[in-house]
């Protein structure tokens, strides 16, 4: 029976999931025509699919040699797709859940409703944020799967498709990790009248990382290579590794299922082993952290209706 008390509740998660399934496919649908639009866009003027960067090489009548340009999708991947502007699109996207569901709740004292239920205060809020998770994987699913199904037609997937599988991991964790944060700012400041206040310290986070990396594209477009990479000390979602981080040198192959004439050049993948093994580690520290202060601070909070 313990055991069941800790455990989230059903009913509170399919509660909020009815009540707002308009707004979370909403979201998820314009995140996957979002999505694809650009995979097919990165894949418009490339002659083959590609995940690491690199060039096909083949031997030409007229000219010599003949070259195939490479999608490079995994570029994409590591600073878009699973990188700052996916996490600063799902933050926004679940900003209005939090508000509604937990800061206007604790603030009103309609979550009192809860109380006259069989449920714990722990299982109440634990609920709560669960449901916001659970509508986050919701709206990045369409990147995800997006993500796996061009890397899989891709010339290079028996190679580098499990580094693509651990930098969806990576980014889902480290989404996770944020949007408890956030959870646990808005729960904290919603009571006594302050739910304006989580709601804009979340909404200044959320600022200061789209400033980021627009100040980091804008270097980047104009030459500033090193000074844009200083940003990334500064940004909060390098907390995730990227595991799609190639060589600048190119490793020849013959791919299977190719003429054995074509000879095909790829990046090779130069892994940061340790932040790889520490930043998941931090991550489940800030979702267990959040989760638990929570949960501490509103078995302790008086709820007034």
């Amino acid at each position: 029976m313990k055991m069941l008390n800790f455990l989230p509740s059903r009913i509170v998660i399919n509660n909020h999931l009815k009540g707002s399934w308009k707004i979370i496919l909403s979201f998820a649908l314009v995140f996957l025509i979002l999505a694809t639009g650009i995979f097919l866009l990165l894949g418009e003027n490339t002659d083959i699919h590609s995940i690491a960067p690199g060039f096909g090489e083949k031997p030409d009548p007229e000219f010599g040699k003949d070259y195939l340009n490479f999608s490079e999708l995994g570029t994409y991947f590591g600073w878009f797709a699973f990188g700052g502007p996916t996490i600063i699109f799902i933050m926004l996207s679940v900003l209005p859940l939090i508000h509604i569901f937990i800061t206007k709740e604790i603030k009103e004292g309609k979550i009192g409703i809860w109380f006259s239920s069989y449920l714990s205060r722990h299982q109440i809020i634990f609920s709560k944020i669960i449901f916001v998770i659970i509508s986050s994987f919701i709206i990045m699913a369409p990147s995800i799967l997006s993500a796996f199904i061009f890397s899989a037609i891709s010339i290079d997937a028996y190679l580098n498709m499990g580094a693509v599988i651990l930098q969806a991991f990576y980014f889902i964790l480290t989404t996770t990790a944020l949007v408890s944060l956030m959870c646990l700012i808005s729960a904290f400041f919603a009571n006594k009248g302050k739910g304006v206040l989580g709601t804009t310290i979340s909404s200044i986070v959320i600022a200061y990382m789209m400033a980021i990396f627009g100040a980091y594209l804008f270097l980047a477009n104009a030459g500033y290579i090193n000074e844009a990479k200083i940003l990334n000390y500064f940004s909060i979602y390098s907390l995730m590794p990227n595991t799609l981080i190639f060589q600048e040198g190119f490793e020849g192959i013959n791919r299977p299922g190719f003429p054995e004439d074509v000879t095909f050049y790829l990046g090779i993948r130069k892994p940061n082993l340790v932040w790889e093994i520490v930043s998941p580690i931090l991550s489940v520290g800030i979702i267990t952290g959040s989760i638990s202060l929570t949960s501490v601070w509103f078995n302790k909070v008086d709820i007034a209706a």
